[in-house]
């Protein structure tokens, strides 16, 4: 999970940083990058979104094709 401090929160930090692991796993070849989260985390669900990702499933999987 992205744990990010609460007077960092809004700013960007953890969709930044999950975004640039998927660039980097997709730059290294993986056809896609997936993750769970909680449906009822919209928070987190949010970011992922920001981050690139797209919901696949009402079961919470996310992924990043290449």
């Amino acid at each position: 999970g992205v744990l990010t401090d609460p007077r960092a929160r809004g700013q960007g930090v953890a969709s930044g940083l999950v975004a640039a692991v998927c660039l980097r796993e997709l730059r290294a070849g993986a056809p896609r990058v997936s993750l769970h989260v909680d449906r009822d985390n919209a928070r987190a669900r949010a970011c992922y979104v920001r981050a690139g990702m797209r919901e696949v499933a009402e079961s919470g999987l996310l992924l990043r094709d290449a």
